[in-house]
């Protein structure tokens, strides 16, 4: 997918911003399309930095897929309030308006990187709380994609629908963030992931449908093997690969079975409870990165349900950093 870059919004952008203002997925949910004077009233002191929102257009590459603001939460008390949001929280609200750029992750990933490469530079700002439609499942998803974590429903005064309320905490010590490392690193390294693979493997067994994955047997060191496997796909070293296998052969060990969804669906839940029973680092990012591993890699062991045969040879490892797939 590649990362998503920032610019700050433009009078020039107001053409294209009427577009996605008009598109039927974003109009669902932000209710205003506006015409260019209306955007000129609404966007113009933004811009002139007479308003405390301050906006950005997302980029894929020189592409622009949609925008996202920000803004103190003290600059709006009532609304805060009734959020509970915090005194020193900053507020973001986002959507993708390119129709071709929705469903891509797209929304995750600038959050993320908004998050870390904007927000989380102003050390006055502790925490960052959205507060999407409840009904909107696609940006409550890519919130809690991100690392934030939904703690109540509200319905505000004036509204006839209910929000999510969406927490991330910042860390005090901005230096020692834990974007600053590889994953592999911020879980722990070698003996974390040794742990949890082990965590994993038994949360697995004691399921009675994951159990079944298991049932013809499995690798003695089944366990230090997939540690390894994790390890270089989450930016450690490279022992699996050279020594153990490589990612035709993982792929094609899980293909052939017909679907399975709901037996991936528990060995996500597993790996989830597994992050506990090994004690990683409980925090929000890191968690939020290593369960979209798991995820998108259970998706591509998934991928050839019909046949072994049709697993192509030499395929890559998949490799995961903060950001998504490598």
């Amino acid at each position: 997918m590649g990362l998503v870059s920032f610019r700050a919004l433009d009078r020039s952008d107001f053409l294209l911003l009427r577009q996605w203002l008009s598109e039927p997925h974003v109009d669902a949910w932000w209710h205003e399309p506006l015409d260019l004077p209306g955007l000129e009233q609404k966007y113009g002191p933004c811009i002139d930095g007479i308003e405390a929102v301050q906006v950005f257009i997302i980029a894929h590459g020189n592409k622009p897929i949609g925008w996202i603001q920000w803004y103190r939460w003290a600059d709006y008390p009532e609304h805060a309030a009734q959020l509970l949001a915090e005194p020193d929280a900053a507020g973001i609200d986002l959507s993708i308006g390119d129709p071709s750029s929705v469903g891509k992750g797209f929304g995750s990933s600038a959050i993320r990187e908004f998050t870390l490469g904007v927000l989380s530079t102003k050390p006055d700002i502790t925490s960052v709380v959205a507060d999407p439609e409840e009904q909107n499942g696609r940006s409550c998803r890519a919130f809690e994609k991100a690392g934030f974590v939904p703690t109540r429903t509200v319905q505000l005064s004036g509204e006839n629908v209910r929000r999510r309320v969406m927490h991330l905490s910042l860390p005090a010590n901005r230096e020692g963030h834990v974007m600053s490392s590889t994953i592999y690193e911020a879980a722990g390294g070698r003996q974390a992931f040794i742990a949890l693979a082990h965590a994993w493997h038994a949360r697995c067994l004691a399921d009675a449908v994951v159990s079944h994955a298991f049932s013809h047997g499995y690798h003695p060191k089944h366990s230090e093997r997939l540690a390894a496997y994790w390890a270089e796909a989450l930016g450690g070293p490279s022992d699996y690969t050279p020594s153990m296998g490589n990612q035709s052969e993982v792929v094609r060990m899980h293909s052939g079975n017909g679907e399975h969804v709901e037996m991936d669906e528990r060995a996500q839940v597993c790996f989830a409870q597994a992050l506990d029973d090994a004690g990683l680092p409980d925090e929000p990012r890191l968690r939020a990165a290593l369960k979209a591993y798991f995820r998108w890699a259970t998706q591509a062991m998934s991928a050839y349900p019909e046949s072994r045969q049709k697993v192509p040879v030499g395929l890559a490892l998949g490799r995961w950093s903060w950001n998504g797939p490598v």
